[in-house]
């Protein structure tokens, strides 16, 4: 809507859009904290960021509640209902979609092999396990970008003092 009057960065004018109450400026903070941390967005794509296809928007809300409930909050507040939630993603995180498939070269070892059991369980029990599993994932990766975006600040705030080196699974040695 804003791009015909010149405005293209659309994070500038997110805050603007989350509804004035406290419970929709913690969903919004911990949303936005969230994608910043699991989502990945390719230099061409004009700001459109994608969440790996192991998360729902069902199961993020659900993360979200737990965190909300138990881990980020003093509990003063309780977590927006599942449609106000579905709502201020859609209207202030549109250019973020849940993928199936990664739009990278490889995958991780872990999510291509849970996503794999995930398209061929066999019972209730089996699904459960697989979800359980594909959550204690999901927070590892979470903790692990953590991580690094505190050491990539703390080399971008103190670069006498830290330096951040990215190394992947590509990075190979010849012989």
């Amino acid at each position: 809507m804003l791009e015909p009057l010149g405005f293209t960065d659309h994070e500038f004018f997110q805050w603007a859009c989350v509804p004035e109450t406290d419970v929709s400026r913690e969903a919004y903070l911990w949303l936005y904290h969230f994608i910043s941390l699991v989502g990945d967005s390719a230099p061409n794509r004009n700001d459109k960021i994608q969440l790996p296809g192991i998360y729902t928007q069902k199961s993020i809300y659900e993360i979200y509640v737990h965190h909300v409930t138990t881990i980020y909050t003093s509990n003063e507040l309780e977590p927006l209902e599942i449609r106000a939630f579905e709502t201020l993603w859609k209207n202030v995180f549109p250019n973020v979609s849940i993928t199936k498939y990664c739009q990278v070269s490889g995958k991780c070892y872990s999510c291509h092999s849970l996503y794999e059991r995930q398209e061929v369980f066999t019972s209730e029990a089996d699904l459960k396990k697989i979800r359980k599993l594909s959550v204690i994932h999901k927070i590892m990766i979470e903790m692990q970008r953590g991580a690094y975006m505190h050491n990539r600040q703390q080399a971008q705030e103190f670069p006498d003092l830290y330096m951040s080196i990215i190394i992947d699974g590509m990075s190979q040695v010849s012989r």
